[in-house]
């Protein structure tokens, strides 16, 4: 998270696209991935803590960083 959000604007955020009219616009994988992840970033543990530490959030972010990257198509011989 590039920290210009709180977490539960981007709870919110993504929370719009489960069980929405819109939720078939989607149709990427990688978008879906991201979407589960950030909707519920806000939700506390039993101990009232955040369930997904900032640690956690920035390997999120990383592995859809990851998922993300287009690989170069080998050259044809």
């Amino acid at each position: 998270m590039a920290g210009t959000r709180t977490r539960d604007e981007a709870d919110r955020w993504a929370a719009q696209w489960h069980g929405s009219e819109a939720d078939h616009l989607i149709t990427d994988e990688v978008t879906w991935w991201a979407l589960g992840h950030l909707h519920g970033i806000d939700l506390p543990d039993l101990d009232g803590r955040l369930l997904h530490d900032d640690e956690q959030v920035e390997q999120c972010l990383e592995e859809f960083r990851r998922r993300c990257r287009v690989l170069p198509v080998p050259d044809e011989a």
